[in-house]
């Protein structure tokens, strides 16, 4: 078991192999298939299931029935499947949530990302900046503040408001 969790509902187009490239990870993978075809992603995951339904109320199940696991790791990340990254960055990511001892964060997102709030791109002088929210599609949890916002994911489809 590794220190951290990465936590993906993902469909047919998802860029999440490329979050396991560039890089030894150091987190687990656990893969919750949303499309048709029968174990289409099981062998790039540590953990998989195939279900349909919305990311939120999806992941709410997820880390209710798996708590005892999920409650092992240090932090947990749950992305969107759309984000393009690879295992380096998600490794510096980790790392940066414990050297600043941080409870919520998200990562930057790159300049040509597609964006509703200006403030969560990356800034070249800035390796860590505070803000009072974290986007749906990216935020990271640690392992105090995922048992404390848990119970919340199931109160919005959307995630809008979570936490």
């Amino acid at each position: 078991m590794k220190p951290f969790l990465v936590i993906g509902r993902v469909g047919d187009k998802s860029l999440h192999p490329g979050w396991l490239l560039g890089a030894e990870p150091n987190f687990d993978v656990f893969l919750s298939y949303f499309g048709d075809e029968p174990d289409k992603f099981r062998d790039q995951a540590t953990y998989y299931e195939q279900v349909k339904g919305g990311k939120w109320p999806i992941l709410h199940r997820i880390i209710t029935e798996h708590w005892e696991l999920i409650s092992r790791y240090s932090a947990v990340w749950l992305p969107d499947d759309d984000l393009l990254t690879n295992a380096h960055d998600i490794n510096k990511m980790f790392a940066f949530m414990q050297a600043f001892d941080l409870s919520l964060a998200q990562p930057a997102l790159s300049l040509d990302s597609y964006f509703s709030h200006s403030s969560l791109l990356q800034q070249t002088n800035s390796i860590l900046r505070f803000t009072n929210f974290v986007e749906v599609m990216a935020p990271i949890f640690s392992a105090d503040a995922l048992k404390q916002l848990r119970n919340t994911f199931g109160e919005s489809p959307s995630g809008l408001g979570t936490g």
